[in-house]
């Protein structure tokens, strides 16, 4: 018997522009981040129907990253990473999701710093009262 373990859903490297850094001139353009997103799922359902009805819809949750962006200022990647976290965590009633944000324009002579973090919060039960 073939046994699944350890699915996800991932976006890699979504790039969304930010109005991010520590000061404001830094601040005054937006500036690319390239954002990975990890979402756990069971995908057994969404494999055995072929249908988008049965899973996770990751351009919803691309779109999602993307409108949230808009109109926001962070001095930092920290506290974007688990504003945004949170979040999408909430929007989409997730248990779990880990983030990358890379800003490869921070620091010269490399691919960028990476803030990495991971989401945990309980799921609603939606439609079963308390």
């Amino acid at each position: 018997m073939v046994r699944f373990h350890s699915e996800f859903l991932r976006l890699v490297n979504l790039k969304v522009e930010a109005h991010i850094g520590v000061d404001s001139e830094e601040r005054e353009q937006p500036q690319p981040l390239w954002i990975t997103i990890t979402i756990p799922a069971d995908l057994s359902r969404a494999a055995q129907t072929d249908s988008i009805d049965h899973t996770l819809d990751y351009a919803l949750v691309a779109q999602e990253t993307r409108r949230f962006m808009e109109g926001r200022t962070f001095h930092l990647v920290e506290a974007l990473g688990r504003t945004l976290g949170g979040h999408l965590a909430e929007k989409f009633d997730l248990a779990a999701l880990s983030l990358e944000i890379k800003k490869p324009m921070a620091v010269a002579d490399c691919d960028g710093p990476v803030v990495a973090l991971s989401v945990s919060r309980e799921k609603t039960n939606q439609g079963t009262p308390p």
